[in-house]
């Protein structure tokens, strides 16, 4: 049951048909091309549940791994051949075998890892306290500042017009307290060492129109001729919420870097300002008349962005701790706007919980085990 519920999910997840956005390449072509980092990591999870379910069912971790690969393999045929929008991958095939050899290696030996025995415990608990160590290490060390770059270009979002957005022009903009137009930013040595030393700031001024749903960019600092215009800081609307995200050393693995919100920073529209909460600053001010002050700042070990305007402010803070791990591979848009502390929570849970478990198992084993000698004494 749990292999088809999987296998279920792993349909909707795959088969389904979306509008390309770039030319696909071919399916060997992918073998040489660059791979992200994030969409492997992503493939191996997807099959996880699905080789848990065969290894149950089955009882060989080789079972599994051939049926993932199997499925796999028909899938990516599949998205080549006559799913729109798809494009298939070798490197999709390589992660989805590995998910389902984790998973398949789990269905077999569950008895273990459900009820281990003390010295069974004792390994466990030694392996995935190091795991555990490892992952947030790992995320330690990516949440720290990017790598800085040549050259930088600032954009206003009153230029992309194409782009329907929440403001209806950007008055000026400052990086580190340093003003900048829409061109090449000619303090390029004082934004990297602000960098290196981990202290960024971005501010602008704006007069907002009315929001929308989706997300829209404000104003951002990228990299220069850069084939990705990988940004270096951005302020961008997700709906009424501000967003402030700064450039981390999980942009050079394809990872997501993190990001703080602010709620309810925009005008409302007519309606929802009508019946806003009393405490909504923003709701009562006026689209494409009042001037909202926007701005964002990495200093060291947080994150801070906030909103000013005629009728109050507001801002929020995110601590850049290892907590905040799972905001590497989610998207914002995946995101509960009110909902960052109980992921965060999730994320230690799901990281530092089979250890714990695995732990307690090993001394309450060992007291067990204890009081069973002093019976028998």
């Amino acid at each position: 049951m749990l292999a088809a519920i999987a296998l279920a999910a792993i349909a909707i997840a795959t088969l389904t048909p979306r509008p390309p956005e770039l030319p696909l390449p071919r399916m060997l072509g992918v073998v040489s091309g660059e791979m992200e980092l994030q969409d492997f990591l992503a493939n191996i999870v997807l099959f996880v549940p699905f080789g848990l379910g065969i290894g149950l069912a089955a009882a060989r971790t080789r079972r599994a791994v051939l049926v993932a690969l199997a499925v796999s393999a028909l899938i990516e045929v599949t998205q080549e051949f006559f799913i729109p929008g798809r494009d298939a991958s070798v490197a999709d095939i390589v992660a989805n075998v590995i998910g389902g050899t984790i998973g398949g290696w789990m269905g077999v030996h569950a008895r273990m890892l459900v009820r281990p025995s003390r010295s069974e415990a004792r390994v466990l608990a030694a392996a995935g306290t190091l795991g555990a160590a490892i992952v947030f290490a790992c995320t330690a060390w990516l949440i720290a500042p990017g790598a800085p770059s040549a050259q930088y270009e600032g954009q206003f979002a009153q230029h992309w017009v194409p782009h329907h957005g929440v403001p209806l022009g950007v008055l000026d903009a400052t990086i580190n307290g340093l003003p900048f137009r829409w061109d090449l930013i000619t303090v390029t040595e004082d934004v990297n060492r602000g960098l290196r030393a981990g202290r960024l700031r971005l501010d602008a001024r704006l007069i907002p129109g009315a929001p929308f749903d989706g997300r829209s960019r404000l104003v951002r600092v990228i990299e220069h001729e850069h084939v990705e215009n990988r940004p270096l800081v951005a302020l961008f609307a997700d709906g009424r919420d501000l967003l402030f995200s700064a450039r981390t050393r999980a942009d050079g693995w394809h990872l997501r870097s993190p990001w703080v919100r602010v709620r309810n920073a925009f005008p409302a529209r007519g309606p929802d300002a009508i019946h806003a909460a009393p405490d909504d600053w923003a709701a009562r001010l006026v689209a494409g008349r009042d001037t909202i002050v926007i701005g964002g700042e990495r200093d060291r070990g947080t994150m801070r962005a906030w909103a000013r305007g005629r009728t109050g402010q507001s801002e929020a803070v995110v601590a850049l701790t290892p907590a905040i791990g799972w905001m590497l591979f989610t998207p914002v848009g995946a995101t509960p706007t009110d909902g960052e502390t109980i992921l965060s929570v999730l994320w230690v849970a799901l990281v530092a919980g089979a250890p714990l478990y695995w732990l307690a198992a090993a001394i309450v084993s060992k007291r067990a085990l204890s009081t069973d000698n002093q019976r028998r004494l």
